[in-house]
């Protein structure tokens, strides 16, 4: 069994919980990202927003009136994993709480990466395999 830490992607873009949302907007889209952890100044994970939830709140606010702040929208109880939890807890995660996607976090709370769905469904589809081949070599 693989580790989170082993699946997830490192170095994952991330915003402040200060930046308006228009800038994080941009980014998300330009990048072809749907997820950002949200981070305080010491760089620790406190929250996500999703680039639904952006278009959603762009969509019914006028933002030309008030620019409104990552922190206004975000969802600020985070799943997360640390990197030494295992697929199966990452998979456990995601359908418990309907998530794509969860940052990856040390034991402080500062983000070290983060695995998606697609990443873990991969890893099941492997194992799968392999458990095949195992099974026709036994045969």
């Amino acid at each position: 069994m693989k580790t989170v830490k082993e699946l997830m992607r490192s170095f994952p873009y991330s915003c402040k919980e200060e930046d308006s949302l228009k800038f994080v907007a941009s980014r998300m889209s330009i990048s072809s990202i749907t997820f950002i952890p949200v981070l305080d100044k010491q760089e620790r994970v406190i929250g996500t927003l999703t680039f639904d939830s952006i278009c959603k709140t762009i969509r019914e606010n006028n933002l030309t009136d008030k620019e409104m702040k990552v922190k206004e929208i975000m969802s600020s109880e985070p799943v997360f994993l640390h990197g030494y939890e295992d697929e199966a807890t990452a998979l456990m995660h995601m359908r418990n709480y309907h998530l794509n996607y969860v940052p990856v976090v040390d034991d402080d709370n500062h983000l070290e990466g983060m695995v998606s769905f697609i990443s873990v469904a991969r890893r099941i589809v492997e194992l799968k395999h392999a458990m095949k081949l195992l099974k026709l070599n036994f045969s």
